[in-house]
């Protein structure tokens, strides 16, 4: 998450909400990251925060707030689809 502690570790977390969210995600698609893995660091993100909740270290409202951010669609997005999985060459194979 050095992304976060990057762009938003001046901040309390409690001044961390739904808008701040979306420009990270943005700043991930900005460098290239593929759907799947934005959508991944999006889903620690949120389970950082909800960890902060059950310590009581901040307000429930900011976890409720990052859990309207929706992740992003296939196709529905500026972010790159990944390449998927392909099969192993058989030459590799022992």
């Amino acid at each position: 998450m050095k992304a976060l502690r990057l762009l938003y570790g001046t901040i309390s977390s409690t001044e961390f909400g739904h808008l701040a969210f979306e420009a990270l995600r943005q700043w991930w698609i900005d460098r290239g990251l593929s759907r799947g893995t934005i959508n991944r660091y999006c889903h620690r993100a949120r389970r950082i925060f909800s960890w902060g909740v059950s310590e009581q270290l901040i307000p429930p409202a900011v976890v409720q707030s990052l859990r309207e951010v929706k992740g992003l669609r296939e196709g529905r997005s500026a972010a790159r689809e990944g390449e998927g999985m392909k099969p192993v060459d058989d030459a590799t194979l022992p």
